[in-house]
């Protein structure tokens, strides 16, 4: 009896002392002791150790144009003209694509005529209220006229320019060099023609002509003088006239061999190359006109073309501006009733015109700037959807990295985090650049690709880095000094609950939740639930 008192008090006086060292942790609450099998022995343990961690994001991008546009409609429609091919180069304000208006045009038109209309009537109401600025309004509204029409043509210029050279144009031109060549060639034969004169071929045709003329006078001769030894009547004078005639034929033949003989007179010549030198810049003028066509529109006749569009369009909003300020100037002092509707009117045709500009606008994508074509999208007659993109433009003056994010990654980076970019044509080199553009905020529809796309500065170190070219890029989206880590393989997941197990010093393994902070793929961040030096167990 006493024997099983005494192992009594020494089993709680064990109890005691265990109970007592573990208490030493805080966090710890009494859980069931699973026995270690042979995995778990062999499983690593780590020491939870101070230190730095940094957050990455590795992604891969491509040299971009600093100035980059992707351009697109913002309504959708059948693409009507693409104007541009890849790589072509462009001018700002060039119009690069368009869409099918329909009637869109028509109205456009329309809505100019009843503007014009507007004008003309409140322009006879103000002549009804007040005379004395009939002569002005009537010259402003010539300018106005004459300012729509050159517009009018500068637009129909540049849009032929625009569109290249058409083939019925291209057959006439060879027309007209087949033409300019034949004429010269008649010319030059014509001069060295008379330059060749007298020719020996000619003055012997002529001689044996006289010879022939002559022979034929000395036998109408003969027949004449038989003739008329017997009978003096009808049959003489027939002879003589007979006689007469070959006299006549022999005196041309004279002529002619005359002529035949005879070099070509100064002036025929100096006739005849006139006639060669004007045939020759007739076939040369058709002959550049051709190769003209055959090359296309130069570069600088389409800006010049555009910058004429420009100008005209500049002279039609001075003209109506001036046109409103006569209007303005000759109905200011008049109460009629009438001019204060006719006012109104024009004010309504002219908001109705500004919103079909707007909407024709619209049908059409201009250049932003001066650039390279860099990708075309979309034949003539396909349907276009809106914002979806058709020409991609690039200035490669300046160079940036482009790269497209995901949506888990996109709100980690901000303007002003460094990166780390790396190339293959600079083979050994790691680029220390930043983040300097973030995907446009505005709300407004993008492209889904431009809605993610950063920007990184690139400062290459030497030639060779050409647009398009892939871009390895890291970038450091955090950084923490002096704070707790685990390796990130020691950390557990069990649906929505992060643990870690730990070795408590009597050499026992438990479950202790914890709150993690940057992950990265070696280490993670230990916020909450440990603390420096305790032991935790790697999977």
């Amino acid at each position: 009896m006493k024997r099983l008192l005494n192992g009594l008090v020494l089993g709680y006086l064990v109890l005691a002392l265990v109970v007592t060292g573990c208490t030493k942790l805080v966090e710890e609450e009494p859980t069931p002791t699973p026995l270690p099998t042979p995995a778990d022995a062999n499983k690593p343990v780590y020491e939870v150790r101070r230190g730095s961690i940094v957050e990455t994001i590795k992604a891969l991008g491509r040299v971009a144009a600093k100035e980059e546009a992707t351009l697109y409609f913002r309504q959708s429609g059948r693409l009507r003209r693409l104007y541009v091919e890849l790589n072509q180069k462009v001018k700002k304000d060039d119009i690069l694509a368009e869409l099918e208006t329909g009637t869109l045009l028509n109205d456009l038109e329309k809505a100019k005529i009843n503007y014009e209309i507007a004008q003309l009537k409140l322009q006879q109401a103000v002549e009804k209220a007040k005379t004395g600025q009939t002569a002005a309004l009537k010259e402003a509204a010539a300018r106005v006229a004459s300012a729509e029409a050159a517009l009018a043509k500068a637009q129909a210029d540049y849009e032929r320019l625009q569109a290249g050279t058409a083939p019925s144009d291209l057959a006439a031109a060879e027309a007209a060099v087949a033409e300019a060549a034949a004429a010269l060639r008649t010319a030059e034969a014509k001069l060295a023609d008379l330059r060749a004169k007298p020719k020996p071929e000619e003055v012997q045709a002529a001689e044996k002509t006289v010879e022939q003329a002559r022979n034929a006078l000395w036998a109408a001769q003969i027949n004449r003088d038989a003739v008329c030894s017997r009978d003096r009547g009808a049959a003489c004078q027939a002879e003589n006239a007979r006689v007469a005639a070959a006299e006549t034929a022999v005196q041309q033949a004279l002529i002619r061999l005359e002529q035949a003989r005879q070099p070509a007179r100064p002036e025929e010549i100096q006739a005849a190359e006139e006639t060669v030198r004007k045939e020759r810049a007739r076939y040369e003028s058709a002959q550049a006109r051709l190769d003209q066509l055959r090359a296309g529109p130069k570069a600088a006749d389409r800006e010049s073309a555009r910058q004429a569009v420009e100008s005209a369009r500049a002279a039609l909003e001075s003209a109506r501006a001036a046109y409103a300020a006569k209007l303005a100037e000759a109905a200011s002092t008049v109460a009629d009733i009438e001019v204060q509707i006719q006012r109104r009117q024009v004010e309504l045709a002219r908001l109705a015109l500004q919103a079909l500009e707007e909407q024709v606008e619209l049908a059409r994508i201009r250049a932003p700037f001066d650039g390279t074509v860099m990708q075309t999208n979309g034949r003539e007659g396909d349907q276009i959807q809106a914002y979806t993109p058709v020409v991609v433009l690039a200035n490669p003056r300046e160079l940036e990295i482009a790269v497209e994010l995901n949506q888990q990654d996109l709100p980690k980076v901000a303007l002003g985090q460094e990166a780390t970019v790396t190339l293959d044509v600079f083979k050994g080199q790691s680029l220390k650049e930043k983040v300097v553009s973030l995907p446009s905020m505005s709300g407004q529809p993008q492209p889904t690709s431009t809605a993610r796309t950063i920007r990184i500065s690139f400062n290459p170190p030497g030639p060779g880095a050409e647009l398009g070219m892939l871009a390895n890029v890291v970038i450091v989206t955090q950084k923490k000094e002096n704070t707790l880590l685990v390796p990130t393989s020691a950390v557990r997941r069990f649906g929505g609950r992060k643990y870690v197990q730990i070795v408590t010093e009597s050499g026992r393994k438990r479950e202790v939740d914890v709150e993690t902070g940057i992950v990265t793929d070696t280490d993670t961040e230990i916020l909450k639930g440990l603390k420096e030096g305790m032991k935790v167990v790697g999977q």
